[in-house]
């Protein structure tokens, strides 16, 4: 039975969870059932941003180029949609080359989102040509910008494309070299269904080509995050984190997370609360209510007390704010069920221990949820990689041996 540690380890964590909540079950009024306003944990695809996008900026007119079957362009929510496509049927059948020729000049587009033929050159073309009938306040959309790894940006000649299968190209040398390049740009990556790249007229700080590197795929891999201004839809933060952020903002909303709804059975004594930002109530859900700032305290005392795994995840109105925190648990939260982490990212903290003032008492190995500490043979064994920098295990620690330092 190879889960069964894991499985004893989260039957110990619900233990001391349950124990807290029954001593101090009035700490948080909110303990509301119902599904909440936090859908975010894993699930926003190019779909959702774009409908976001649609929704908070007051889009009227959008355009999509590749639009092959139309399964995004059927599900946005938009008075004007025209979809490019040479092979399949849609508004234009047509290239997008063919579409811009014959397009009057004074014909612009709030949303214009470049999905056809993944290959530097033609997005080159498409994005010259998009941004020149973008509306004022517009947004470009580019998908297929973070490929994960070299196998998915393989030759378009690729004998093993023609049997289907992922293939994001070289659209992420596009957005690169906009990067590099154009200072009177916004752009960053939402590191999400193969990394959505998001451009509006603005501005930015360039990314520097380090000495003696060129735009290959090795950049790529080795300064991903600053190269693409990579940003997560989600992310681990630790608790103080959590509290810095929420003391920046004004109004808050308090819900039910998602995972409450679809696990009851399995979770009825945790609450898993989610926290959100705003000067209007999350429109997902019924089971909301506004809580004051002394409120917002409360609720993180008690996912200190419960060991909750703090995740921010971004604002629909504007993606590069954090939008709220849900504090989750290995127990009811879909993230940390799954095997494949891939879905958020690890946080700007990671731990550091000091082994010889560790006295292996296994308390950390009890809270984390990530499998990065482990004690063994009476020996605590630590993996760093495994670290995603909720700061828990600091936390919990008797000896305050482990420190949470910037990730570097």
């Amino acid at each position: 039975m190879p889960n069964l540690g894991k499985a004893l380890k989260r039957l110990v964590r619900r233990v001391m969870r349950v124990r807290r909540t029954r001593r101090k079950r009035k700490i948080i009024p909110n303990e509301i059932e119902g599904l909440g306003g936090c859908v975010r944990l894993g699930t926003d695809t190019r779909i959702k941003i774009l409908n976001d996008l649609i929704k908070s900026h007051g889009y009227e007119r959008y355009l999509e180029i590749g639009t092959r079957t139309g399964a995004t362009i059927a599900k946005l929510d938009c008075p004007v949609k025209h979809g490019v496509d040479p092979a399949y049927e849609c508004s234009f059948q047509m290239t997008s080359d063919e579409f811009f020729e014959q397009l009057p000049a004074d014909k612009h587009y709030d949303l214009v989102f470049i999905d056809g033929l993944h290959l530097e050159e033609q997005v080159d073309e498409d994005f010259k040509n998009a941004l020149a009938h973008l509306s004022e306040g517009g947004t470009i959309a580019m998908h297929d910008c973070n490929p994960k790894s070299e196998e998915l940006q393989r030759s378009y000649d690729d004998i093993s494309l023609r049997k289907g299968g992922p293939w994001n190209g070289t659209v992420w040398r596009s957005f690169a070299k906009l990067r590099m390049t154009r200072k009177d740009l916004t752009t960053f990556v939402l590191d999400t269904d193969h990394g959505l790249g998001i451009i509006q007229r603005g501005e930015q700080n360039l990314f520097n080509m380090p000495p003696g590197r060129q735009l290959d795929y090795s950049l790529l891999d080795d300064y991903r995050k600053d190269l693409l201004n990579l940003l997560y839809s989600v992310r681990v933060c630790t608790l103080s984190e959590a509290g810095e952020i929420a003391r920046n903002r004004e109004r808050f909303w308090l819900s039910n997370c998602e995972c409450r709804q679809v696990r009851p059975r399995e979770s009825p004594l945790l609450t898993g609360p989610c926290l959100t930002f705003g000067e209007s109530s999350p429109s997902a859900g019924s089971s909301v209510m506004e809580v004051s700032r002394s409120e917002v305290e409360q609720v993180l005392r008690k996912a200190e007390a419960k060991h909750l795994v703090p995740m921010v995840f971004r604002d629909d109105k504007d993606l590069r704010q954090a939008g709220g925190i849900c504090f989750c648990s290995d127990d009811f939260c879909r993230c940390l069920l799954r095997s494949d982490k891939s879905k958020y990212a690890k946080g700007a903290f990671v731990e550091t221990t000091e082994c010889d003032s560790c006295a292996s008492c296994g308390k950390c190995e009890l809270v984390c949820c990530f499998s990065a500490r482990k004690v063994v043979k009476g020996q605590l064994i630590v993996h760093p990689d495994a670290c995603y920098g909720c700061g828990l295990c600091a936390d919990v620690c008797p000896q305050d041996c482990i420190q949470m330092v910037q990730r570097t």
